[in-house]
């Protein structure tokens, strides 16, 4: 395959039948991430945004385009407010922001996507993943990566369960931690392949798949560095396609002309996101089987447990919210199945505490985030579910090992219920490495008597 201008049909058929092998996975940018201005036109969230959030910083918009990270310096030199109040602002306004769907319901309707890739910091894919194939009964599950800890899939991509969506370059998940300015998404790239933070299993999955961009809008200098990182190999080298997708009037052609010189086979395809993906719908539906596209997802073929069944119960202080994604997110690598209440947590009508208590009666194990903010909270919901964890351990096999605190920081004591048991070291890897296997190990020992039985 060369570099061509535009699609014909034979390569339309080629893309097509890569992706029935589910050898492609999608990169998903903000031109398909849109919101509905009032008048009949529609625009990137992040355009919308931007003009709002400088109307609330009383910052005078610059001729178009201009970006977050503009707006974020600018907010910094004339401004009193910090860079964290900056990030609240920005979630702040994406959460109110009001999505149109319409485009990424269609890509999620191509049912041969088990990856997603985002490198929009909003919340719309991840919404339009879980309305189009969670509505089906296949699991969705959200990732948002960042360099402050283990984000990564929880084991090989075709060992796992239904569908994903991995941001890349954060989101409001790991705010203020996320790809708003320059500076940040070079620290992202950075991360992506450094030693420390690199996610391994996606980029074991993703290392010899087709990959395709739609509608990302990256900067020439940032594109080289992301797909390098991404490939782990040197752009002429490799031999996997890449698509990429642009409206080259709106974006830097430098990208595109990059990969033309020395990608040995790349796409580039001057081409509106939003309408390329209606065209892509539109021929893989034509081939599928009628049936085979409205059809819900066919049940696993192995026993399954019940949804909250021998989970490892991870139980914080809001406050920590950051630390406890960071916990979540590296157990999950050790393939532990964990679960937190904000995390394919509680379904609409779930009485709260009720599902909570429920919860803590069926896990495996219970992790408590010990911190100095649960030091100084007296009367925050996280002490009931600490107390029915410990009512729990009085109902059990004592030489059972159920509690498995964790704390944050080595000079600080565990609550009198917990100061008998042995505690685990947050910064201390080989004390997480620990963990991550015992936990594994009883999650497994439950479940395999729960299926002999």
């Amino acid at each position: 395959m060369t570099s061509e201008s535009q699609f014909s049909d034979e390569t339309w058929n080629e893309l097509l039948n890569l992706i029935e092998l589910r050898k492609v996975v999608p990169i998903v940018g903000r031109a398909l991430s849109l919101v509905d201005t009032g008048d009949g036109r529609r625009m990137p969230v992040q355009n919308a945004v931007l003009d709002r959030l400088a109307k609330q910083l009383s910052i005078a918009p610059r001729d178009t385009p201009w970006t977050l990270s503009e707006l974020f310096v600018e907010s910094a030199r004339s401004t009193r407010y910090s860079a964290d109040s900056f990030h609240l602002m920005l979630r702040k306004e994406l959460d109110a922001a009001s999505p149109v769907l319409g485009p990424l319901k269609k890509l999620a309707e191509i049912q041969d996507f088990k990856l997603f890739l985002s490198t929009g910091i909003d919340g719309f894919l991840e919404r339009a993943v879980k309305e189009v194939r969670g509505a089906k009964g296949e699991p969705v599950r959200t990732i948002a990566f960042a360099p402050d800890g283990y984000y990564d899939l929880p084991g090989r991509l075709e060992d796992t369960d239904g569908v994903t969506v991995f941001k890349l370059l954060g989101g409001r998940e790991t705010c203020p931690n996320w790809a708003v300015t320059v500076e940040n998404s070079l620290e992202f790239v950075i991360a992506l392949e450094g030693e420390k933070y690199r996610p391994v299993n996606l980029l074991d999955a993703i290392k010899d798949s087709h990959l395709l961009a739609i509608g990302c809008q990256i900067p020439d200098w940032l594109g080289r560095f992301f797909l390098r990182c991404l490939r782990g190999a040197p752009i002429s080298t490799q031999r996997s396609t890449n698509f990429l997708v642009e409206n080259v009037g709106e974006t830097d052609a430098a990208f595109g002309d990059y990969l033309r010189q020395f990608s040995r086979s790349s796409f580039i395809v001057p081409s509106d996101a939003v309408g390329f993906v209606e065209e892509l719908n539109r021929r893989w539906k034509e081939r599928q089987p009628a049936d085979a596209i409205e059809a819900p997802s066919a049940p696993p073929s192995r026993p399954r447990i019940p949804d909250a069944a021998h989970k490892v119960f991870l139980s914080y202080s809001h406050e920590d919210r950051n630390e406890a994604e960071g916990l979540f997110r590296f157990l999950q690598t050790k393939r532990v199945d964990v679960w937190k209440d904000d995390e394919g947590g509680l379904g609409p009508g779930d009485k709260w505490e009720a599902e909570i208590s429920r919860r803590i009666a069926d896990c495996s194990c219970f992790v408590p985030l010990v911190t100095r903010n649960t030091a100084r909270s007296s009367d925050s919901f996280f002490w009931a579910e600490w107390k029915g964890a410990v009512d729990r351990t009085h109902r059990q096999d004592p030489n059972r090992r159920f509690i498995f605190p964790v704390r944050s920081a080595v000079d600080l004591a565990l609550p009198d219920m917990f100061s008998a048991m042995q505690a685990t070291l947050l910064s201390d890897r080989a004390d997480m490495e620990r963990l991550a296997d015992a936990l594994r190990k009883e999650q497994q020992r439950l479940r395999k008597e729960e299926r002999a039985s």
